[in-house]
């Protein structure tokens, strides 16, 4: 009996070692699998993430080095007052981009802007009359308009803004942080006989205005070429100085209350310089420019005249700075025209 038995347990144990080779293989092809699954997993939550988010940043800075460079060229035909001159550059617009597992998408536009911002640079001087301090205008530059706006839609970075407007260029990142990349006004100090520092103002602002024969903005993928023209350049122009107590009014106004946060890292990029040039700035408890102007001359002391006050009008959606001490102004415009035509992308 025991050696029936023996023959009936050698192909049972040997059945029972087949089986937990299977089983073994299965789990080995399990655990193998989920290795996959895991190294793709992480993949996905970090290494497609850095990649999309570097593409990005390259993207947006890349845009906006390309509008710095128009930018640059405006610049260059102000200075030279070249009228009837027509340049091209190129911009980027959106992109696919195929990762592992997915798609970086950027959805991107770009063309001339209306809706923005406008400025006016006035110049003259605060005097007392029957116990009011008034403003009286010597000079009130034209009124400059019009703009360039590119905005990018990004998976990682959300809206990205370029926004050139009256020769300053702004960064609006996600509707959160603005930031002055490049302004077109500049302080200029010295130093006369008797320790007296003479300031002065000097601006280079574009009007920019809507092109004719081409589309003035576009949408989509691969990039675009923006048409800029010349049209008249004005020689710079000094209004005659005044005498004490010397003003110069910086009025930015937005036709769009989105805007205005643009209108405001203006504003605070140029108290920062004001700031480094040691002016003071006066607090004013109003919004109403006459208001802010007899309190800025009440501010007035022996010696003391490199003062400014700042006044944001919410309704009016017009914002001011009124510097103290500048005196004399040198203002400069151009009239441009802007086109934009959309063109293979490239990348």
């Amino acid at each position: 009996m025991l050696a029936i038995a023996s023959k009936i347990m050698r192909p049972l144990r040997r059945n029972l070692r087949k089986d937990e080779r299977g089983v073994a293989l299965v789990v080995t092809a399990f655990v193998l699998i989920g290795i996959v699954l895991a190294a793709l997993a992480l993949a996905r939550v970090t290494y497609i993430p850095a990649k999309a988010k570097n593409l990005e940043v390259e993207h947006y800075r890349a845009v906006m080095n390309q509008l710095m460079e128009v930018k640059s060229l405006i610049d260059v035909l102000l200075s030279s007052k070249a009228s009837s001159v027509t340049f091209y550059w190129p911009i980027k617009l959106g992109y696919a981009q195929n990762l592992l597992l997915g798609m970086d998408i950027v959805q991107a536009s770009l063309g001339y802007d209306d809706k923005g911002l406008t400025y006016v640079i006035s110049y003259g001087y605060i005097i007392n009359e029957s116990g009011t301090w008034i403003f009286n205008r010597v000079y009130d530059s034209p009124r400059i308009s019009g703009g360039i706006l590119y905005r990018g839609l990004y998976q990682y970075y959300g809206t990205i803004e370029v926004y050139y407007s009256g020769g300053v260029l702004y960064l609006n990142h996600d509707n959160r942080y603005y930031t002055v990349l490049a302004i077109p006004i500049r302080f200029d100090a010295s130093v006369v006989k008797g320790g007296t520092r003479v300031i002065g103002l000097y601006a280079q602002m574009p009007i920019i205005f809507p092109g004719s024969g081409m589309h003035t903005s576009v949408s989509g993928m691969g990039s675009a070429t923006l048409r800029i023209t010349c049209r008249d350049v004005q020689p710079p122009y000094s209004p005659p100085k005044v005498g004490e107590h010397p003003v110069v009014i910086i009025k930015i106004e937005s036709k769009e209350s989105s805007y205005l946060k643009y209108a405001k890292a203006l504003i605070s990029e140029l108290e920062e310089i004001l700031l480094q040039m040691n002016y003071t700035k006066v607090s004013v408890n109003t919004s109403n420019l006459d208001a802010a102007i007899n309190t800025l001359g009440y501010s007035i002391g022996a010696g003391d005249f490199e003062k400014y006050t700042v006044i944001y009008n919410e309704t009016s959606q017009e914002y001011y700075i009124i510097i103290r001490g500048i005196d004399y102004l040198r203002f400069q415009y151009g009239d441009f025209s802007v086109n934009v035509q959309i063109a293979p992308s490239t990348t």
